[in-house]
């Protein structure tokens, strides 16, 4: 999207949220209790609404439990419902709600779009003063073992790889959240995270200076190391999440170090994901051409890329992580456009930062754009994983 009153683009949302400022949970059961984690860093949570006469007399999560009554004899001006049970039940509280003149997604919302972060990053902003980003990605070393011809870091494409020391590495990190709040997912990446010296260190830094304000800490590895056992152990103790890329169809040489990659996570008993994929899809910079594209066409292209990570690297968050990406391996030039430079630290400017990680720059997208075959479902350019350069 582009900026036409950049600082005041989502003035009529604070206007609607700035008035409900606690929440409801309607449904104190596992639903309820999964959302009440998930969301309670927001520190707005007021109580569940449940049926239940012993929940309601001894509450439940150290939380008070009202009657539903209490809430359907008029609309509560002060509070937002979320329903938080199974469909069928969530269907129909959602039409009871609206009954009594609740309105949907405004006044009420289904789970999932609460947490649809369009609506979660304003909603912490305007109604709890805090500052939401959907992820962050960050990459201290572009160091790499393989040559995925269709990488979408670039990696073949770097001439000289760039990695920062910790102490780069830590400025970045401090310097991003003296502006955010919260994060559910920080993940550090590379290139190889196991070629990186500091892998360790940072992961233990985030998560002995930061773990309160992120959800989840990762990185992602390709199988082609073994992690050591020192690592091991500290991502064990500092709960790291890895994700465990699997390429062994196409890269058979990986098989073996992929066995003894999983062994080991589970020897160390760290939470592990299985991040294989049936296929890639290719970003195609060589042979995708948008230059002719309007600036609204590509304003809409942009918008309805969705790509996922926000990128930081040198004090910057990056809108589009793959613009960034592309920028450090020469493949095209970086613009003031693209990034939110975060070394001016400024209470003001945390409205433009909100409005900047909900995909609003100047221009109204990237320039990246023009040679992108895009992250969404309508790239067709499907290709095998992790095929080798030769």
């Amino acid at each position: 999207m582009k900026w036409t009153n950049r600082g005041h683009q989502l003035d009529h949302v604070k206007s609607i949220y700035g008035e409900k400022t606690k929440i409801y949970i309607y449904g104190a059961g596992i639903y309820g209790a999964d959302l009440y984690h998930r969301i309670n860093w927001l520190g707005n949570i007021d109580g569940f609404i449940d049926r239940n006469v012993e929940k309601q007399q001894n509450g439940y999560l150290g939380e008070q439990v009202i009657a539903p009554e209490k809430i359907l004899q008029k609309v509560d001006e002060e509070h937002i419902i979320i329903v938080a049970m199974e469909k069928k039940a969530a269907e129909q509280v959602m039409r009871l709600l609206r009954t009594a003149g609740y309105i949907k997604a405004l006044d009420c919302f289904y789970i999932e779009d609460f947490l649809d972060f369009y609506t979660y990053q304003q909603y912490a902003f305007f109604a709890a003063d805090k500052l939401m980003i959907s992820s962050v990605c960050m990459i201290p070393s572009t160091v790499c073992n393989l040559k995925c011809k269709d990488c979408l870091n670039f990696s073949p494409y770097f001439k000289k790889h760039i990695i920062h020391d910790f102490t780069f590495v830590k400025r970045d990190i401090d310097t991003l959240f003296r502006w955010i709040d919260y994060t559910p997912r920080f993940q550090v990446s590379g290139g190889e995270p196991l070629l990186n010296k500091d892998l360790g260190r940072t992961l233990v830094y985030l998560d002995e200076n930061y773990r309160n304000r992120i959800e989840s800490i990762e990185t992602v590895i390709n199988g082609s190391i073994v992690p050591g056992d020192e690592l091991c152990r500290l991502m064990k103790e500092h709960r790291i999440k890895v994700y465990l890329d699997d390429y062994r169809e196409n890269v058979p040489q990986l098989r073996e170090t992929y066995t003894q990659t999983v062994e080991k996570l589970e020897k160390y008993g760290i939470e592990w994901i299985d991040n294989y994929v049936p296929e890639w899809f290719s970003l195609d910079v060589e042979h995708t051409e948008h230059s002719d594209m309007t600036d609204l066409q590509l304003e809409n292209y942009f918008d309805n890329c969705g790509s996922p990570w926000n990128c930081l690297e040198n004090e910057r968050l990056y809108s589009c992580n793959f613009a960034h990406f592309a920028a450090k391996a020469g493949i095209i030039e970086e613009t003031e456009n693209d990034y939110f430079d975060l070394k001016d630290y400024s209470e003001v400017r945390k409205t433009e930062l909100l409005e900047f990680l909900l995909k609003y720059t100047t221009k109204g997208y990237v320039d990246f754009c023009k040679k992108c075959a895009g992250w969404s479902e309508a790239n067709c350019n499907k290709v095998k994983v992790a095929e080798q350069i030769e």
